[in-house]
């Protein structure tokens, strides 16, 4: 590995709460045509064998792709790069899926918490060429001390989201009902849109904005 982790100090993400908020859906506006378009083309070439293992790590370390502020392609999903993680991608999802699954065993919330302490995992696989073991333990890292954070932003998102997608399908449904058909294809495209986007702005500010030299 080329970087080494220094974990975010406690609480780092609560002065970057808004920033990295609005960020989401800044990138999640730029992107959204993209991220539909290629969760379109995973869906179609599912059936293809060896390729559909690059397309769907492709597609599950997306916000990696998208934290750069880089505009991206539907068609990156095709890149060949994706299919040399295939062992470590799927090592590192077979022991997140196994703690999680443990966490749940006790009320629900350890599972919460493994999930979040995890999350950064497959896409520090690609990004820093971390075995399964050193992709958790780096993810643990870089989220200490900012997870509960980390999951009220993700009800930041979905309430704003929600309240915003229900204040303009009640005004195009009031002007006609079937511009409320307008609303439903919005919120089609925007919620995995602006899921993906948040990942890729925790990701950018955990990661890149807390790395330093080995």
């Amino acid at each position: 590995m080329n970087q080494a982790a220094k974990s975010a100090a406690p609480g780092f993400m609560e002065k970057e709460f808004m920033p990295t908020l609005l960020d989401a859906y800044s990138i999640a506006v730029k992107n959204a045509l993209s991220i539909v378009l290629a969760i379109l083309l995973w869906i179609l070439t599912l059936w293809i064998p060896y390729i559909n293992i690059g397309t769907t790590i492709a597609l599950c370390t997306m916000p990696l792709a998208l934290s750069r502020n880089k505009p991206i392609s539907p068609t990156f999903i095709f890149d060949k790069r994706y299919r040399q993680f295939f062992g470590e991608f799927f090592l590192t999802g077979g022991l997140m899926l196994a703690g999680i699954l443990a966490g749940a065993l006790f009320c629900g919330f350890p599972a919460i918490v493994i999930l979040i302490s995890w999350s950064l995992a497959p896409m520090l696989v690609l990004d820093k060429g971390c075995n399964a073991s050193e992709a958790l333990t780096l993810s643990n890292k870089y989220t200490y001390g900012n997870k509960f954070l980390i999951f009220i932003l993700f009800l930041a998102l979905l309430v704003s989201l929600g309240v915003l997608l229900g204040i303009l399908g009640f005004i195009l449904g009031a002007i006609a009902d079937a511009l409320g058909l307008i609303a439903i294809l919005l919120a089609i495209i925007l919620i995995p849109a602006t899921g993906v986007g948040l990942i890729a702005a925790i990701y950018k500010r955990l990661v890149y904005q807390n790395s330093s030299p080995s």
